[in-house]
């Protein structure tokens, strides 16, 4: 065998998580066999100024450089291999873009657009090699590039012409992450009177929706793509901002009973437009025409799946006026407050009145019922189980309902404590919707509660990287790093939610919380005071903190008055921090009696730690369901 890599100052260096250090010696025993000559650290105990100089050295004279990507080295936001990484990426500043130096490695399912790693490491095509898969790919592709072969994946294609560039990507030769992620912006109104942009977003959605059932291919989100709208932002921008390798524009002009649709497809990586087409029929046909525009993209990006993916499964509305409360309803759930969701389930439960058979409306129901109760506004008794009776219904209209499947894993979850139950819900959908945001957040949450939280981490990344300008994701992935004391972490989040939505409640609250237990209750204080409706849980914990005892009675005193009867996991909180274990666990078992939303996420609650020891608290773990 000739040997690979033969010159013994050119290895190749393997980074990797402690935790993936058996797949990392799978990978250099194979790479030994084939002659490579692996510089692989097996330290116990890292450290000393001698071994970190041998490291440095190691990487700045490295033939190739292979970082090994997974679930685990994604969960680690700290550790040595991310120096080992920046050196890396620092090393190719000083490249040229053609010379071949980075190899990364996932062995697992982790995408690349949601990926904690330098920005160097995407620009180059991975290489997957999951548990159990030959590693004779990873021999022959180090073989190419030692010989040579470009390793930046724009100069790689950018020579192909578009046809070309097309059939690399079927089925012999998987897209990359970033070409296989699309995002459909709002189409627009071109109707004379400018009064259609709810049938323009209508079709927009509805594309959108059905190519997310395709399993290979990612679709932005609806909040994230449609925040470009009207944005003058180059679409190859637009691309990079949402990390989709294709963006589908279109607009809508109806005239009486006819209307128009015209759509196109344009690859952000060259701004050039690969497809485009335009639809003329009866408005009563246009469920039809969101099937065929959608259908004909996915031919254009020449994925191979089965017809029936992309076939609409369901009937159409049975009138106009269904369609038409469905679409009012949405565009009251986009506005996302109390009020309007309100509205939503209004318009919703007239849809389904106008036209029984119409699941949409039955599935939106669902969500917005079981997110009003989630936020309080209904008690869970009767919240969960409106909400449970509406998923239900999708379900008996769709039996392959994504949305109806996800609020029943949300149901189990929250209300029933049924953990078999809500896990196989939440699968369910997954795999009929793989790449749905919305259920990828739901299945993390579904982790957090369970105190899984490497998976839960893993799964919420997925979730921003398909919808990465949806706020309410962030907050939930903060919520996670609190439990797992990554409070710079959790402060990031807080402050990205913020960004999108500057309005967002409670979230000062949150960041108030991070600083109080680091030490810092001045500037908790002084955070909290930023809020529009500070939140009395928090001027409490902070006013004990400060020793202003009387002061953090009278908050708890207001607070019991006001919420009490609704917020009883606060109250227990707040005697949890002040040391008064026997009130807090009169109230956390009150809270729990109730059910209330909050107490789903007592494991890791890092307000209850005064807590955690008692056999108590692992009494209502059993209760709830909960691993101790």
């Amino acid at each position: 065998m000739t040997p690979i890599v033969t010159e013994p100052s050119r290895a190749v260096f393997l980074s990797y998580a402690s935790q993936d250090a058996q797949a990392a010696q799978r990978i250099a025993d194979a790479l030994s066999a084939a002659g490579v000559e692996v510089w692989l650290d097996q330290s116990e105990l890292r450290g000393g100024d001698v071994w970190d100089q041998k490291i440095r050295r190691q990487i700045r004279e490295c033939a190739i450089f292979i970082p090994i990507i997974s679930a685990s080295s994604e969960a680690r936001l700290e550790g040595y291999f991310r120096l080992e990484w920046r050196l890396a990426d620092q090393r190719t500043h000083l490249m040229a873009k053609s010379r071949a130096f980075l190899l990364p490695v996932c062995i697992d399912n982790t995408l690349e657009s949601a990926a904690e790693v330098p920005e160097s490491f995407l620009a180059v095509q991975w290489l997957r090699l999951p548990a159990g898969s030959s590693l004779a790919e990873l021999t022959d592709r180090l073989s190419a590039l030692v010989a040579g072969e470009p390793s930046i994946r724009d100069q790689s294609q950018s020579r192909l012409p578009a046809s070309s560039q097309l059939a690399r990507s079927g089925t012999d030769t998987p897209l990359q992450e970033r070409q296989k992620t699309i995002a459909v912006l709002p189409f627009q109104d071109l109707s004379e009177k400018k009064d259609q942009a709810y049938l323009a977003d209508g079709i927009a959605e509805e594309i959108l929706n059905l190519m997310g059932r395709v399993p290979v291919l990612r679709v932005i989100g609806r909040t994230s793509s449609f925040r470009f709208r009207g944005k003058s932002d180059d679409l190859r921008s637009i691309g990079a901002q949402l990390g989709a390798g294709f963006v589908v524009e279109g607009s809508v002009r109806q005239s009486g009973s006819r209307v128009r649709v015209s759509a196109r497809l344009i690859d952000t990586t060259d701004g050039v437009q690969r497809w485009s087409n335009s639809y003329e029929r009866d408005t009563s046909d246009i469920l039809a025409v969101q099937e065929e525009i959608a259908a004909s993209l996915v031919s254009e990006l020449q994925i191979e799946v089965a017809p029936e993916v992309i076939t609409i499964l369901r009937a159409p509305p049975a009138s106009t006026e269904a369609y038409d409360a469905f679409r009012r309803g949405l565009q009251a759930i986009y506005r996302f407050d109390r009020p309007s969701l309100q509205q939503a389930v209004g318009h919703f439960k007239r849809a389904l009145e106008l036209d029984p058979s119409f699941v949409t409306p039955a599935e939106t129901l669902a969500a917005v019922l079981a997110l009003l109760t989630e936020w309080q506004v209904l008690p869970p008794s009767q919240g969960w189980e409106e909400a449970r009776a509406a998923a239900n219904l999708a379900l008996q209209l769709d039996p392959g309902s994504p949305g109806g499947h996800i609020i029943l894993g949300n149901i189990h979850t929250y209300y029933d404590w049924d953990r078999a139950a809500a896990a196989r819900e939440i699968n369910t959908a997954l795999q009929h919707a793989p790449n749905n945001a919305f259920g990828l957040m739901v299945a993390g949450k579904e982790r957090l509660v369970l105190g899984d939280w490497t998976e839960s981490l893993r799964l919420l990344n997925l979730a921003i990287s398909i919808d990465p300008f949806q706020s309410y994701f962030f907050p939930l992935r903060g919520f996670l790093s609190q439990r797992i004391n990554r409070a710079s972490d959790a402060k990031k989040d807080f402050h990205r939610a913020l960004e999108i939505s500057p309005a967002y409640p409670g979230l000062r609250s949150r960041i108030a919380e991070i600083l109080l237990a680091e030490g810092d209750p001045e500037a908790a204080l002084a955070e909290l005071q930023q809020e529009t409706r500070p939140s009395l849980k928090v001027l409490a914990l902070i006013n004990h903190a400060l020793k202003r005892h009387g002061e953090s009675d009278a908050a708890l005193a207001r607070f019991v008055s006001e919420r009490g009867s609704i917020r009883p996991m606060s109250i227990a909180q707040i005697y949890a921090f002040r040391g008064q274990v026997e009130e807090a666990f009169e109230w956390l078992e009150r809270a729990i009696a109730q059910k209330e939303v909050n107490t789903a996420y007592i494991k890791g609650d890092p307000l209850l730690r005064n807590l955690q020891d008692d056999t108590r608290y692992k009494a209502l773990l059993r209760t709830m369901n909960l691993p101790e």
